[in-house]
């Protein structure tokens, strides 16, 4: 059994992030599981929570949390350390999907999913950080994607807000080490996921027209990934909530930057780290700061 922490799992009310907070508070974490409006969209999915945690002798509340607005975050993670007094894990796990013609989409669509992907879990570590570097513990742990090493196609906006969130967690390592403070990134390949069915639709629907055949191909991916999703050969979701519980159990200074999950879609994703990291260690060589 590991040492009980006080975790925040963003994106909560289903799917990935509520799987990670049952599992988390399970193994007798103190989870808060998060999710906007738990007074009217997500009603149920909170109650649902509530309603789980009271059936089992574990330790998870319900808190509202949009990482798209910088008052809810603070609001949040003041509650949670006002209550516990500390906050020893973020899990970053909020996300919005967004597939289709790259130039189909408006440039407020690509900054909505910035707003999710990239800027909320930068709203979140800025608010958490504070009270780690106070604390000199805690762990960030991101949830990218095998799209934030390798560009898919019909994939661009999300692709680039999950690079640019893989490069700003990268670069929290070289400037909180003396703070105790790790960080991590898992890097999961497809899975059964809602990402498919709330992803953004594109706006310009007459730079569409223009494409021809090729503005079919996105309709086919969605379609032949819930056919794969939904069959014998689904893999199952839930490898990536043990990724996450193994990481958290792991001592401070030994987890990994990155964790690939996943046999679909992350071929030769691990080679790609490790390449990157040779270099990167080479550029950090060369700076002094190995």
């Amino acid at each position: 059994m590991t040492d009980s922490k006080v975790i925040l799992v963003t994106g909560s009310a289903t799917g990935l992030g509520l799987n990670i907070a049952k599992l988390l508070s399970s193994k007798n974490h103190k989870v808060y599981a998060s999710m906007r409006d738990i007074e009217g969209k997500n009603k149920t999915n909170a109650q649902s929570i509530r309603d789980w945690g009271n059936q089992y002798p574990t330790k998870i509340t319900v808190i509202e949390l949009d990482v798209s607005c910088e008052k809810s975050v603070d609001r949040a993670i003041s509650a949670i350390v006002e209550e516990e007094g500390r906050l020893d894990v973020v899990i970053n796990n909020a996300g919005l999907g967004a597939l289709g013609i790259t130039e189909s989409f408006t440039v407020e669509q690509a900054k909505q999913v910035f707003e999710v992907n990239t800027f909320g879990p930068m709203r979140v570590n800025q608010a958490a950080l504070p009270h780690m570097r106070s604390q000199n513990s805690g762990l960030l742990l991101h949830i990218t994607s095998s799209a934030g090493r390798l560009c898919f196609p019909f994939l661009g906006i999300y692709n680039a807000s999950k690079f640019a969130i893989e490069a700003l967690a990268e670069s929290y390592i070289y400037e909180l080490k003396s703070f105790e403070i790790d960080i991590a990134i898992i890097e999961p390949g497809a899975y059964p996921s809602e990402l498919h069915d709330k992803r953004l639709q594109p706006k310009n629907s007459h730079v569409i027209k223009d494409y021809g055949e090729t503005a079919q191909i996105p309709a086919l991916m969605v379609q032949g990934m819930k056919d794969l999703m939904s069959s014998p050969q689904a893999p199952d979701a839930n490898e990536i909530a043990n990724a996450v519980y193994a990481i958290v159990a792991m001592d401070t200074g030994s987890r990994p930057l990155r964790t690939v999950v996943g046999n679909i879609a992350t071929e030769g994703i691990e080679a790609l780290n490790e390449a990157t990291q040779k270099y990167q260690s080479q550029l950090l060589d060369s700076l002094g700061m190995n």
